[in-house]
């Protein structure tokens, strides 16, 4: 800006001033570091991610499944008709899959 007020220059061609651009500026560095902390937060837990990939954890409802299917058929059935009704089927089959290959490794079936 030159004397009087008017505007020379960039400036003048698009309307905004010196400060104006130096705002935009730093919106932009703050963004950039923003950004720069999201990233380094999925760097993190992808690095987590991979250090803990070979670990064998269950989830709370797999871990249900198979409570459910190692239990012996009696008492399997029992759950299964007062009140676990709606996966019964998967309970039975997990139970009848999990019976045939434990047999197979040659570790015996466990309920």
């Amino acid at each position: 800006m030159t004397g009087g007020g008017r505007v020379t220059g960039t400036a003048a061609a698009t309307g905004t001033s010196a400060d104006d651009k130096t705002d935009v500026a730093a919106g932009w560095v703050q963004k950039a570091g923003r950004g720069g902390l999201v990233l380094a937060i999925c760097a993190a837990t992808g690095i987590l991610g991979l250090v803990r990939l070979g670990a064998k954890g269950l989830w709370h409802d797999e871990a249900f499944s198979e409570a459910m299917a190692r239990l012996d058929l009696p008492t399997l059935w029992a759950a299964i008709t007062g009140g676990e009704a709606f996966s019964g089927l998967y309970y039975m089959l997990l139970h009848f899959w999990l019976r045939w290959r434990t047999a197979r490794a040659g570790c015996g079936f466990r309920p």
